[in-house]
C-alpha cells in the first residue's frame, strides 16, 4: 500500500503537466490565427491602395507630343463614286434586236470594281438562283484586253465603258457585269435580254 500511495503523486503531477502543455500550444495556435487574420487583409488593402495610386498617377499623366519618328503622314483615301452610283450594263440607243451582221454596242458603270471584274455575254436564261450557270459566249475585262490596274479601281471612280460586241447567230442574249468570282460566277447587273435575227 505504500509503495501506490507514494506513485500516485506523481501521476498526478504529470497528468497536470501534460494538460499545461496542451493549453499552451492551443494558446500559440490561436496567436498565430489571430495574426494571420490581421495580416492577410492588411496586405491586399495596400496592395488595392498602391494599385489605385498607379491608375490615378497615370490618369492625371499628360500624353506626350508625337517626337518626330512616331509622326505619321496621311494616306489619302480614293475618291469614291457619289451615294447615287447604280452598277448597270445596258445596249447603247436601248436597241433590243440586231441582225446577224452587226456588232453590238453596250456601255456599263461599276461603282465599285476590283482587277479582275469581266462582263460577258450569255444565251437568255442563263441565270439560276442569281448565279450565271450557262457557259459564256464571249467576255473582256471591264478595263479592256487587259484586266485593270490600281488606279482604275481606286481613284478613276466610277468604272465605266463602251464596248462592242461582234455579230452573232440568232438567238436570244444578255450581256453581265461579272465579278470575280468562281463558277457559277456571280454578277452586278444585267443588260435586257435582246434578239439577234435575219429579220431585224
Amino acid at each position: 500500500r505504500s509503495l501506490i500511495s507514494r506513485k500516485k503523486p506523481h501521476y498526478r503531477t504529470s497528468l497536470l503537466l501534460h494538460k499545461q502543455s496542451r493549453s499552451c500550444w492551443c494558446l500559440v495556435i490561436l496567436v498565430l490565427i489571430l495574426f494571420l487574420a490581421l495580416i492577410i487583409p492588411l496586405s491586399v488593402l495596400a496592395r488595392d491602395n498602391k494599385q489605385l495610386e498607379q491608375q490615378l498617377a497615370s490618369a492625371v499623366q499628360p500624353t506626350p507630343p508625337p517626337s518626330s519618328s512616331t509622326v505619321t503622314t496621311a494616306v489619302p483615301t480614293p475618291s469614291l463614286p457619289p451615294e447615287e452610283c447604280v452598277d448597270q450594263i445596258s445596249l447603247v440607243n436601248n436597241r433590243t434586236c440586231f441582225d446577224t451582221k452587226t456588232s453590238i454596242e453596250f456601255s456599263f458603270t461599276q461603282c465599285f470594281p476590283s482587277k479582275l471584274d469581266w462582263i460577258g455575254l450569255y444565251p437568255s436564261n442563263s441565270v439560276y438562283y442569281g448565279r450565271l450557270w450557262k457557259d459564256y459566249i464571249n467576255w473582256i475585262w471591264t478595263c479592256g484586253t487587259l484586266p485593270c490596274n490600281d488606279t482604275q479601281v481606286t481613284e478613276d471612280l466610277p468604272l465605266e465603258g463602251v464596248f462592242n460586241a461582234p455579230a452573232m447567230k440568232p438567238g436570244n442574249y444578255q450581256i453581265f457585269l461579272v465579278l470575280d468570282s468562281r463558277w457559277p460566277y456571280r454578277y452586278l447587273a444585267s443588260s435586257d435580254t435582246f434578239t439577234v435575227s435575219d429579220s431585224c
